[in-house]
């Protein structure tokens, strides 16, 4: 995943759809939504390469190629993602 800005914080990481992120600081961004669980650990590696953490995550709807990995990111990340 390529990680492109598209104005101020505002970031989408970009694969054969896209994953919007606001980067809150220097280390910290808010997901909307992550992908299919198939892009889970492309997802992962572009937000360490770009040093980032997300701290929330925003869900546009609950159709699987926008929340395939909710439930794993609630379990590696604690339960401040619900």
């Amino acid at each position: 995943m390529e990680l492109e800005r598209v104005k101020g914080n505002t970031w989408v990481l970009k694969s054969w759809e896209l994953i919007p992120l606001y980067q809150v600081d220097d280390t910290r961004c808010i997901l909307l939504d992550t992908g299919t669980v198939d892009q889970r650990a492309e997802l992962e590696a572009a937000l360490d390469q770009a040093g980032l953490t997300p701290v929330a995550i925003l869900g546009s709807h609950a159709h699987i190629d926008h929340m395939g990995s909710y439930g794993y990111f609630q379990k590696t990340r604690g339960p401040s993602w619900l």
